[in-house]
């Protein structure tokens, strides 16, 4: 795929301009021999640091938008808050000079809440790996590259959604 230039498609009801996207893809057809290229909307995913008190306890994948509604709402399912009064504060955390990028929510608990924290491990060895991690800095991958000379033929491509 190309570079991904954020455009809202029109009539969308989204209020975050990073959760759909538009990009050119490949379309291939088993019934049509050849490609098309052509511009689809698709929707995004990228990690959401979660902070405690500044101290960094997760990593989510999302698609971006209602950041903070997703973060007290995780960590409501998770019993670390009980009720809205819980939180004193739910916000991103401006950049600084050693952040790597992504988004980060900071949550500020209120003095009853402050120390209760995440009682499990999210460790996942099923999905794409972000999840349960602490920091986005964390996501860095430190293995050798994959070099492959698989080919696949269109006719193998385009049967498999029927299979």
């Amino acid at each position: 795929m190309s570079e991904r230039p954020v455009i809202k498609p029109p009539g969308n009801p989204t209020s975050d301009d990073e959760a759909i996207v538009q990009t050119n893809v490949v379309k291939l057809s088993s019934e049509r021999p050849g490609s098309a290229t052509g511009p689809d909307w698709v929707a995004s995913e990228a990690p959401l640091e979660v902070r405690i008190g500044g101290v960094p306890v997760t990593v989510l994948m999302r698609t971006p938008g209602s950041d903070e509604e997703l973060v007290r709402g995780f960590l409501y399912g998770e019993g670390v808050v009980t009720s809205a009064a819980d939180f004193l504060s739910v916000g991103p955390v401006h950049p600084s000079p050693e952040d790597v990028g992504g988004s980060v929510i900071n949550v500020q608990m209120s003095p009853e809440r402050k120390g209760r924290m995440l009682d499990r491990a999210f460790y996942s060895n099923a999905s794409c790996g972000v999840c349960g991690k602490k920091t986005i800095e964390s996501l860095e991958v430190k293995g050798t590259i994959a070099k492959s000379h698989l080919e696949v033929s269109r006719s193998v491509l385009g049967g498999l959604p029927i299979r």
